[in-house]
């Protein structure tokens, strides 16, 4: 369906918010971008366990995890914006 009153719209079974999709996308980025970085450091600490850039790489999927909390906590969020748009709440 189409969006109405670009407030909500159905897709793929569901109906989201602008605002919904937009943390549903960066959700998917940070989770690309974090299995990514896990493979390189598997192959990294495979080829060079002491490899300074271990550590790096470690600090670097630290945050992607504290982002990827945030934004779940956004989207949960969003989620309750959007049921009180459907008058569910």
């Amino acid at each position: 369906m189409e969006e109405s009153k670009g407030v909500c719209w159905f897709r793929d079974g569901r109906v989201l918010t602008p605002r919904e999709e937009k943390i549903l996308a960066r959700i998917r980025e940070v989770r690309e971008e974090y299995h990514k970085l896990r493979s390189l450091r598997d192959e990294l600490a495979r080829e060079d366990p002491d490899s300074s850039k271990l550590d790096r790489l470690d600090e670097e999927l630290k945050r992607l995890k504290k982002e990827r909390a945030r934004l779940d906590e956004e989207r949960q969020d969003a989620a309750r914006e959007r049921m009180k748009l459907l008058g569910h709440e």
